[in-house]
């Protein structure tokens, strides 16, 4: 039996730590010598969430997998969770593996080949999910209370700010917004030249003239000057928990944080 395995954490963080990864694969490794299988191949995904298939080793594998003549037979994952947290998208892809011939096994959480056994399987894809959506919801949940409180949520702050690292009441680290004055400056000079009438292409036009180019030291472009004005973040309103990243979607003013 030729197989690959498959290993996965979920954020840079935890592969920096460099023991999560390591575990997995020795326990896996540990199945193939049990079992006397060959490993073919071995993947690791080193900071990539398992809702979606937007994952390099996981894409590189896949495709592989797909091929009309697949280099393993099985792909070995240490849970149900290392390979997907969305049950439907587990489905998906399990399904197309075995209709060419490959079988995912979770060897810590394993199941028959048959109706029944993919009936299990299916339940542990459903928990898998109802504890990723309850993580996200919980994070979110935390990520709002800190915002309310006036504290910033990571991420890179938008151009004229910077963090400043502080301590709330009981000392815990955090972080806040602060101006950047040197970048301010062009904010600045990009409101008031605009509400003298300027044209946005001969604001571009002015400041890369002046080489008051942006944070990474690029000439301006007309789509990033827009962004910039009429942005309420520059008269103290910084909005958090706006958009729906993963979906593309502005949310209800409800649900915004201001």
């Amino acid at each position: 039996m030729k197989v690959a395995l498959y290993a996965r954490v979920s954020t840079k963080g935890q592969a920096d730590k460099d023991l999560s990864i390591p575990d997995q694969v020795r326990q896996l490794k540990e199945y193939c010598s049990k079992k006397g299988y060959e490993i073919a191949q071995e993947y690791r995904e080193e900071g990539a969430s398992a809702t979606d298939a937007k994952r390099p080793a996981f894409k590189e594998m896949i495709e592989l997998a797909l091929q009309k003549t697949p280099p393993f037979n099985e792909i070995l994952v240490l849970t149900t969770s290392r390979f997907f947290r969305d049950a439907t998208g587990a489905r998906v892809y399990k399904h197309k593996l075995r209709k060419n011939g490959v079988r995912v096994v979770a060897i810590t959480q394993e199941v028959s080949d048959d109706p029944t056994g993919m009936l299990v399987e299916g339940f542990f894809e459903l928990i898998d999910q109802y504890e990723s959506q309850m993580n996200g919801f919980h994070t979110l949940r935390g990520m709002k209370e800190n915002a309310r409180r006036g504290y910033y949520n990571g991420s890179t702050p938008k151009y004229g700010f910077r963090v400043k690292k502080v301590k709330d009441e009981k000392g815990n680290p955090k972080s806040k917004l602060e101006i950047n004055h040197q970048e301010a400056e062009v904010i600045r000079k990009i409101h008031r030249w605009y509400l003298e009438g300027l044209g946005l292409k001969k604001i571009v036009k002015r400041l890369n003239a002046m080489e008051m180019y942006n944070r990474k030291g690029k000439p301006w472009a007309t789509n990033r000057i827009i962004e910039k004005i009429g942005d309420p973040c520059y008269v103290g309103d910084y909005i958090f928990n706006k958009e729906d990243k993963r979906n593309k979607i502005v949310k209800d003013p409800s649900e915004w944080i201001i």
